[in-house]
């Protein structure tokens, strides 16, 4: 076995598979092959060992002498009888010089040199006689037995050569016969031994199916199925122990993905799998189910603790930075968990609990761990009923559309606004975008509620002053249909707006994203005539990367720089800052979070252009903004297109 499995790993070809297969076809042939020469060997050894050729010479021996003896009596009495015995001896020796001189034994040297002379001669003499054989005498007689006589010496030597040469036949076919069988033998040995090679192969390649059955291709770690079955495993043993599963899911993953790659992303993956392994051991199960989810299994007694300790590992294993391609990077996670005692809860319960405890563990914040509690599941019903009022909210008139003013930040002139959207809920009231923007988000929802909003803002502004523009803000999701430009047009057509008073609103970590060609739908809008503001700016990764390869019409100071802005230096330079490089670009700034005079002044000392707040107003229902509007420019706003 040591040398096939030597053979086996020498034959670990690109296609392993294709060299076997060509090589066993190779094999087959040479089988084949020798097989069709065995058959043919055997038939030349069968003709051979018969001794054809010689028997045929013997035969023609034998007849010429019973001729001879036969003339020899004729000779000394002439009769009848002894004529015809004559021509019978005669007519015989005659068909054995035609078997001699057509049959097997032409194959004979002997027959090709001398006995070619001792035929002609004896058959010319054996057809005079035969003519001659009516009228012959006693004295034609005796000369013809004296030349048959005569032809004895050399067809008995002729006899001895054959016998000879027949037998030197006979042994080169036998030893053609037996090198066919050897290599035969040899032939059908590879093939065995070819047979143990698949065998081998097929083993090692069992074995790694299996590994690959049981492991994530990505981290090495166990997969989703084997964390599945040790699950229900450990749930119908005899003799349950205390066990508890424990969720991780990686913090900011995406953002990863999406401004770093998915090869970062998968190096990251593997890092940390490798980190995770370690954990892998004394009753303690870590996989992988896919993504950036990693769970655990724990058993054993004192099980709070033991989870609680794996909880902590986990985190410690992320704690310090992973290098990829020479830069470091840090990750944090999430994670949930639940305990089952021997006695309680399946696994597919365990599983649900802990995905409750995770769920928690996100709403508290990046690298929390939570254990699962009872009032998680009144919270996780609370969320179902969240979504399921969502899904017809639209369809019942509950969204609403909301207008907050921007104005000039030195005349304090409304110059522009931002709609926003609203859920009015028949038992809530009004709901929060900060509750229910993300759920739409997670189930699918914001496409839909962003294409109405735009189509919404649109009609109200077309009405509003020339001068006043509309600012909606966009979703990533909005992207992903590739339909957001097509959607645009289609709204700025129902409404007649001018592409140049509508403004789309996107956060950095939206243009940082490498799918769907967002970056090439904005250039689409911005060529269509449409304005791009940056929201939030100064909170993201690369703004000012993107101020270079993406142009901006607006930039929008995060309100965190406003409120700090007065007290605290280092936000007040950011500031001053941003708005000079701005100016320089020639690009419009707004400030957000404009809540008191104090507020205003220092953006007004920064250099910002434009102001945002509760200072100068709250968002308004569409109908109240127009009467705000209206109220500022001293005439109704829904009279200005008529005017």
């Amino acid at each position: 076995m040591t040398f096939v499995q030597k053979l086996a790993g020498s034959l670990r070809l690109a296609r392993p598979d294709r060299g076997m297969t060509v090589l066993t076809m190779a094999v087959a042939l040479g089988v084949i092959a020798c097989t069709l020469s065995i058959l043919h060997h055997q038939d030349s050894l069968l003709v051979t060992s018969r001794y054809s050729a010689v028997f045929d010479i013997n035969q023609a021996v034998s007849a010429s002498m019973r001729l001879q003896l036969s003339l020899a009596d004729f000779e000394r009495a002439p009769d009848e009888a002894g004529r015809e015995t004559i021509a019978l001896r005669t007519s015989i020796l005659q068909n054995q010089l035609s078997v001699l001189r057509e049959g097997e034994g032409q194959d004979l040297e002997v027959l090709r040199a001398d006995g070619t002379k001792v035929l002609a001669t004896m058959t010319a003499e054996s057809l005079r006689l035969d003519g001659d054989v009516a009228t012959l005498t006693g004295a034609e007689a005796g000369r013809y037995r004296a030349v048959f006589e005569g032809t004895n010496v050399p067809f008995l030597q002729m006899l001895s050569v054959a016998n000879v040469e027949g037998g030197d036949r006979l042994r080169r076919e036998q030893g053609a016969f037996q090198d066919s069988i050897a290599t035969l033998c040899g032939l059908l040995g590879c093939l065995l031994l070819i047979g143990l090679l698949h065998a081998v192969l097929l083993l090692r390649r069992s074995a790694s199916l299996a590994r690959l059955a049981d492991r994530d291709p990505l981290t090495g770690l166990a997969n989703r199925r084997v964390f599945a079955e040790r699950l229900k495993l450990l749930e119908k043993a005899a003799h349950r122990r205390d066990r508890a599963v424990l969720l991780l899911d990686l913090d900011m993953f995406k953002a990863i993905n999406d401004t770093m790659g998915h090869a970062t992303g998968d190096a990251l993956l593997v890092a940390l799998g490798r980190r995770f392994a370690g954990i892998s051991r004394d009753g303690t199960m870590i996989a992988r189910l896919g993504g950036d989810e990693f769970a655990a299994i724990v058993e054993g007694q004192d099980i709070e603790a033991r989870c609680e300790e794996v909880a902590r590992a986990m985190r410690a294993a992320m704690a310090a930075p992973v290098l990829v391609d020479g830069r470091p990077i840090l990750v944090g996670g999430s994670i949930g968990s639940a305990v089952a005692r021997a006695d309680e809860t399946d696994g597919t319960d365990l599983l649900r609990c802990a995905d409750l405890a995770l769920y928690a563990a996100k709403g508290v914040g990046r690298g929390c761990h939570r254990a699962y509690d009872a009032t998680m599941v009144a919270r996780a019903s609370e969320r179902r009923d969240l979504e399921e009022d969502l899904q017809g909210a639209m369809a019942r008139g509950e969204l609403e559309m909301h207008l907050q003013p921007i104005v000039d930040a030195a005349s304090r002139e409304v110059v522009s606004s931002e709609a926003l959207i609203r859920w009015r809920h028949p038992v809530r009231g009004l709901v929060s975008p900060a509750v229910f923007v993300p759920v739409a988000e997670e189930i699918g929802l914001i496409e839909e509620f962003g294409t109405w909003m735009l189509r919404q803002a649109c009609l109200r502004a077309a009405s509003w002053p020339e001068s006043h523009r509309v600012a909606v803000n966009l979703s990533a999701r909005q992207f992903e249909s590739g339909m957001l430009v097509a959607r645009v047009v289609t709204a700025l057509m129902a409404s007649g707006l001018s592409p140049s008073r509508l403004e789309l609103e996107v956060t950095e970590g939206i243009l940082l994203k490498e799918e769907h060609d967002i970056v090439g739908q904005l250039e689409a809008l911005r060529r269509l005539g449409v304005r791009i503001a940056l929201d939030d700016f100064g909170t993201g990764y690369t703004s000012l990367g993107y101020l270079n390869t993406f142009a901006v019409d607006k930039i929008k100071i995060d309100q965190v720089f406003v409120r700090d802005g007065q007290h605290g230096p280092r936000s007040a330079a950011i500031v001053e800052t941003i708005c000079a490089l701005a100016q320089r670009l020639g690009i419009d700034t707004v400030a957000e979070g404009v809540e008191t005079e104090e507020h205003l002044a220092f953006i007004r000392k920064a250099g910002c252009r434009e102001a945002q707040g509760y200072l100068f107003s709250r968002p308004l229902p569409a109908a109240e903004f127009e009467a705000y509007l209206a109220s500022r420019t001293g005439r109704r706003a829904s009279g200005l297109r008529a005017a």
